[in-house]
């Protein structure tokens, strides 16, 4: 054994002790006694040590108390409570290493010089004291009373001194006497000295008073320093003119500067400064320094300077709005400046090389005592110097200039903005706006009331004869009447865009009441309402004084008469607006919840308006599953059968003056209801959010319950009194908002968003109002369709003009001129907008985050076109034509044509399988025929066009083609008849009982026999067609792609995941798993996903899946991290009581998440009889939840990083967990259970492994024996 003593200090040793084996006795016994003889002696040799080091510290310590001029190691010295104060106060200004502005402060940890009697130990023990035991303090402080005074400290500060508008000392050393020296010895009177309370230390006063003796001579402290009631009213060169202040190390001190103890090292300013009172808050302006007080920088080159500050009087700190000036050094010139904005930077333009001097000032808004507007910043002083610049032409340095301009974040404005004047490599600017009202040229913002407003602003970057122009859209903050607005009745979501609502209040209720506050720079509010009698009267409410209000509006009078509908005005002043709310009896209704499969829900599938689907539709032989016909009159020759959407295994259509609900199946009629009035020559419904939308022939819309067809409300045409719109193109559906285009057929028109939720679930015909709409005089939209991008909704017109608008607030962002009609629906595929003109044009548009619109590409086309393209595996597919010639097209992404084919008339809009090796493009001809075509494209762009349906009834037809899940087509034409056409079978279709009575007896009429050989028999319910469905054809559709986790580059899977996406959100597919997904995955693949809310992306890590859905994207510029780690369990025994079976999970993300995250988790043992589960969230950013159990997988919602703790017990307050199933798709693939208990393989592995060896072990006894060597 060997054993080791290791002091750690005087306090406290470490015993090691090593046993290590002497050789292997021969006897166990003699082992045994050996053994136990070392333990013994190993346990005596530990006590005697311990009791020695014990004994020495004691010694130790009785020893350091009475060591009282003894030496001290650094580590005892421990700065007292009167030198502590503001010690640790920053960086030195002008470190070439500051980042901040400020630099530790120098500590110092030099030992007691033998110069020094007993006092200076005795002050250092004082301060040890505060560490100690009280004991120890005790012990300490009788030392310090029975000490000498203090006599010496060799203290050297830098001291700066600034008077009002003149700098005496930027920075001089002053050393203090190693003798201590009073105030009185240094002939200052009227103050006490810190040595009087037994306290002796220089003060700031004491440098300011040997500071005057070093530069006056001895004896003048007390002719330069005058101190009065505890103020210092005078100092040297006339100061103070306004009011005199001192900083230690950049910051302020809460004491005198007769108290403020300096240390080795310190920074102390003492300035002059001008200070000024309003309605009681004392304000004294700023003190500043240049974050690095030596820079360079490059003539002609722009270079950002940083001025830090501190306020010297309050929390004001104010950093925008001073002039940084570059001085020449010797005559004091000014040859650049800049003005600092609200993160204090500067940025200035020096042309010529050279050393300069550079400082600040600033002007404040009150007055000094000579009557100006004072300086109300201690000026910073630094050196710059201009080394020269490289050569550069003119439009080198024009380009450059237009790469790196730059206004910083102009999202959220609200304050005036710096526009610059000059650039680098001695560059021009000159600006120009949009709109001058909100912004001016020079920078100045006049923000506008209500919703934000976007301007753009235009840089014209010149030098010498070249010139460019670099473009910014800025958003401006709009004003907010009211912060907070809440009803006590209704439903009031206050927006500041809005001004106008609608609240519902159900019967009997007497009284509304309306809360406020006040937006900032209102000062007054109006609020006009009914008193008791019935009767308008207006309250008054002074918001400058209390922005909060509360006042009640009634809504039945005295006598009982119901005063409903009226409205109420809300008015203000200072910021000058109306908000309106209309008030009337009803019962709002709430959101629809979405049918489960929506297969086509908008005119061309979904809201992107791309038309490609991944079902196996008929490719060659195709026969009739069912047919239904119309009732309409005939008009012109022709019978409107319906524009058909397909929801949920149903076909929707108008027709008849109803709307009607078929079975996909079997066009059997399942539900219909009448319209509250005729539609026009055709009808384009849409379907969003449980809801079927109806244009009518009067121009309004009528909404209907998708599920029961029950009538909700009636939207309003907005057109003026004594005009016409109607509605002739596609309506737009997007979070529970309808976009609409409306025309008077000729050359104007508008556009109108509208709320889709029920305003009165008791009137079926309520009318809805716009949310907003373009101009009276805007361009017509026939035929044309929006498409919604983030919060931008774009639209396309008769006019050729496609208009980019804020959704919300309908704001024109930007607008851009085509060549040509738009009469097709905006296609939004591949980050692009597509569409096509009737000039024989196709358009490629990029869409800017800010709104701006331009052209990518553009072609030509084969004729005119009124489809829209469809976009899909790098190709463009494009139909279109006039009378007598039809075509379609094939392009590549840049808009090359790669192929064509030509027809005898008209093609309609096109839609793209995508389910065979090659892609095939189906679409209806608009000829006398009304047939359908597919047409097959190879990869190497061969197009075969076959004709693979003419219908029974030919006529013109204008449909587009639906393809269903299961491949059946379904479209119309003008014969009257909704068409669903399948792969042949070989089986003889059936009609539903349309009873139309068309003269012939073939069982549909209402009446007759069936006896007539090749007559289709009736429908009735043993006849069906015999083809089945399967579950699995309307099962969400999923694709999986394995990434390879270890892949060096990261971009690249990133790259693969976001096409991933695309891929699949174009093929229809539901959802997107990613195995073996990286460890962090960036933010691209969330801008990405945001694009589509319904569809859900899946990261399949193993034990668990991280989920999200493109709605529950928040943060699209945030990464993610995929590792969720189980951690050893660490609760003390009391929490692990409390939350019983618990597992401790950790989700290492810094920074905020993308969004919310589900989280399907495989479940340890400890939870196998759990009946149910709660996730704590241990840092408490969220709430407990409870967690949705389907074993072996328990599943809960992640909305940050952090530690949690997954636990069967209810410790607290839970959210509940829905009432749901975990679906497959999120589950973890690498999981699967096999239903068999591990432990039955296990005990099968061992039963093996046992039967094997026995029948060896028997064998080889048995050979051993016949061999005669068992007994050897």
């Amino acid at each position: 054994m060997e054993t080791y003593l290791c002091m750690k200090d005087s306090r406290s040793a470490v015993l090691f002790v090593r046993y290590y084996s002497p050789k292997v006795e021969k006897e166990t016994g003699m082992k045994k006694k050996k053994t136990v003889k070392t333990r013994m002696l190993s346990l005596f040799l530990v006590l005697l040590l311990l009791t020695g080091s014990v004994s020495s510290v004691r010694a130790e310590e009785a020893a350091g108390t009475e060591a009282a001029g003894s030496e001290t190691t650094k580590e005892q010295i421990v700065e007292s409570e009167e030198s502590v104060g503001s010690g640790e106060q920053g960086n030195v200004p002008g470190s070439a290493e500051s980042t901040d502005g400020s630099a530790d402060v120098k500590k110092d940890e030099e030992a007691s010089s033998d110069r020094n009697v007993s006092a200076p130990s005795a002050v250092k023990k004082e301060a040890k004291a505060t560490t100690a035991s009280d004991e120890d303090k005790t012990e300490a402080a009788g030392a310090g009373e029975s000490e000498e005074p203090l006599t010496g400290y060799g203290i050297t500060v830098t001291l700066q001194i600034e008077g009002y508008e003149k700098t005496v000392e930027e920075g001089v050393e002053v050393t203090m006497p190693d003798k201590y020296k009073t105030f009185e010895e240094y002939g200052i009177e009227n103050v006490a000295d810190p040595a009087e309370a037994g306290k002796p230390g220089y003060t700031v006063l004491h440098v300011m008073a040997e500071y005057c003796e070093k530069k006056y001579g001895k004896g003048t402290a007390g002719q330069h320093i005058k101190v009065e009631g505890g103020m210092v009213t005078q100092f040297v060169e006339n100061m103070p003119q306004e009011g005199l202040m001192y900083l230690r190390n950049y910051q302020v001190p809460a004491q005198g500067m007769s108290e403020e103890k300096v240390q080795k090292g310190d920074f102390i300013s003492i300035v002059d400064i001008c200070s000024a009172q309003w309605l009681g808050t004392w304000t004294a302006g700023h003190y500043s320094w240049f974050q690095h007080k030596n820079m360079e920088t490059e003539a002609g080159k722009r270079y950002s300077v940083k001025l830090n500050m501190v306020s010297l009087f309050g929390d004001n700190l104010t950093l925008a709005g001073a002039v940084v000036k570059v001085l020449n050094k010797t005559s004091g010139a000014e040859v650049a400046s800049g003005t600092t904005n609200a993160q204090g930077e500067a940025t200035i333009v020096v042309e010529e090389p050279g050393t300069y001097v550079i400082t600040a000032k600033r002007r404040a808004d009150y007055y000094d005592k000579k009557g100006n507007l004072a300086w109300n910043l201690v000026p910073p002083h630094g050196i710059l110097n201009v080394i020269p610049a490289k050569e550069m032409t003119d439009a080198g340095a024009v380009a450059q200039a237009k790469e790196t301009l730059s206004l910083g974040d102009i999202s959220q404005v609200k304050e005036n903005l710096t526009l610059p004047e000059v650039w680098d490599n001695k560059t021009t600017i000159t600006w120009s706006s949009s709109d001058v009202s909100c912004i001016q040229n020079n920078g100045t913002v006049v923000r506008p009331v209500g919703a934000d407003k976007q301007v753009t602003l235009t840089a014209t970057i010149s030098r010498g004869a070249v010139s460019d122009k670099k473009e910014f859209v800025v958003t401006v903050l709009g004003k907010a009447l009211f912060k907070e607005l809440q009803v006590d009745h209704g439903e009031l979501c206050y927006d500041k865009s809005i001004d106008e609502y609608t609240i519902y209040v159900e019967k009997n209720i007497e009284t509304l009441t309306i809360k406020g506050v006040a937006g900032d720079g209102v000062n007054v509010v109006k609020l006009n309402m009914m008193n008791e009698k019935g009767t308008a009267q207006t309250e008054t409410v002074l918001s400058v004084l209390n922005p909060a209000f509360e006042e009640s509006s009634y809504l039945i009078s005295e006598d009982g008469k119901d005063l409903l509908p009226y409205d109420i005005v809300l008015e203000t002043k200072g910021v000058q607006g109306t908000v309106t709310i209309h008030v009337k009896r009803g019962t709002a209704g709430a959101p629809l919840p979405d049918l489960p499969d929506i297969t086509w829900g908008q005119h061309l599938g979904d809201k992107n308006n791309n038309a490609v689907v991944d079902s196996k539709a008929p490719t060659n032989k195709t026969e009739l599953l069912w047919e239904s016909f119309s009732n309409a009159p005939d008009s012109w020759g022709s019978v409107y059968a319906g524009t058909p959407i397909l929801v949920n295994n149903h076909i929707y259509a108008v027709r008849n003056h109803k709307i009607e609900m078929l079975d996909a199946k079997t066009g059997e009629v399942k539900a219909s209801t009448k319209l509250h009035s005729q539609i026009g020559y055709y009808s384009n419904i849409i379907y969003g959010g449980g809801m079927i939308f109806v244009p009518l022939g009067n121009g309004d819309v009528q909404c209907f319950n998708a599920t029961t067809l029950k009538s909700m409300y009636l939207i309003e045409n907005p057109a003026s009194l004594g005009s016409y719109w109607g509605v002739y193109g596609a309506m737009h559906y997007d979070n529970g908002k309808l976009y609409v285009g409306y025309s008077n057929q000729r050359d104007y028109g508008g556009y109108a968003v509208y709320d889709t939720l029920d305003p009165n679930i008791d009137d079926e015909y309520e009318v809805v109002k716009p949310l907003w709409i373009t101009g009276e005089k805007d361009q017509s939209y026939y035929g044309s369709g929006a498409v919604t991008i983030k919060d931008m909704v774009v639209i396309g017109g008769d006019g050729g003009i496609v208009s980019v608008r804020n959704a919300k607030s309908g704001e024109e962002l930007s607008k851009l001129q085509l060549s040509g009609k738009i009469r097709c629906s905006l296609v939004y595929a591949d980050g692009y907008i597509w569409t096509t003109t009737q000039n024989k044009k196709i358009y490629k548009l990029l869409l800017s985050e800010s709104g701006k619109i331009t052209v990518a590409e553009e072609a030509d086309l084969p004729n005119n076109s009124n489809a829209s393209p469809v976009v899909t595996g790098g190709k463009v597919y494009i139909t279109g034509g006039v009378w007598g010639a039809g075509f379609l097209a094939v392009y590549d992404m840049n808009l090359t044509l790669l192929a064509q084919v030509k027809g005898e008339n008209p093609f309609n809009t096109p839609t793209v399988s995508t389910a065979y090796d090659n892609v095939c493009v189906y679409f209806t001809e608009n000829g006398p025929e009304g047939s359908l075509y597919k047409a097959e494209v190879t990869a190497n762009n061969k197009i075969t066009l076959t004709k693979i349906y003419t219908p029974e009834h030919p006529q013109y037809s204008m449909s587009k083609v639906i393809i269903g899940s299961d491949g059946t087509i379904y479209y119309a034409n003008d014969s009257g008849y909704l068409f669903a056409i399948r792969d042949k079978l070989g089986e003889v279709p059936e009609k539903p009982d349309d009873g139309k009575d068309d003269g012939k007896d073939d069982g549909n009429n209402g009446g007759g026999n069936n006896s007539s050989a090749g007559i289709t028999p009736s429908l009735k319910p043993d006849s069906k067609p015999t083809t089945t469905v399967s579950a699995q054809s309307f099962a969400p559709r999923k694709r999986t792609v394995k990434v390879n986790a270890a892949t060096k580059n990261n971009a690249s899977s990133e790259s693969n995941i976001v096409n991933a996406i695309q891929q699949s959100y174009d093929k229809k597919e539901n959802s997107l798993t990613i195995k073996n997904p990286p460890e962090v995955v960036g933010a691209e693949v969330f801008a990405r996903l945001s694009q589509y809310p319904e569809f859900r992306l899946v990261f399949d890590c193993g034990a668990y899946t991280l989920s999200m859905k493109g709605s529950d994207i928040t943060n699209v510029n945030a990464t993610l991290t995929t590792k969720l780690l189980e951690m050893e369990n660490t609760l003390s025994e009391e929490d692990a009581a409390r939350y019983g079976n618990y597992q401790q999970l950790m989700f290492a993300k810094e920074g905020p998440l993308p969004g919310k995250i589900t989280v399907v988790y495989k479940l340890g043992e400890q939870f196998e009889q759990s009946e149910a589960l709660y996730f704590y969230d241990l840092l408490g950013n969220t709430e407990a939840q409870e967690v949705i159990l389907q074993k072996p997988y328990g599943m809960f919602v992640l909305e940050n990083g952090g530690e949690f703790i997954l636990s069967d017990q209810k410790v607290e307050e839970a959210q509940e967990a829905e009432v749901v199933e975990i679906s497959e798709e999120i589950k973890p693939v690498n999981e699967k259970t096999t239903g068999i208990p591990v432990w039955i393989y296990l005990f099968i592995g061992l039963g093996a492994g046992a039967l094997i060896s026995g029948l060896i072990t028997v064998k080889v006894m048995n050979a051993r024996k016949r061999k005669d060597t068992w007994e050897k």
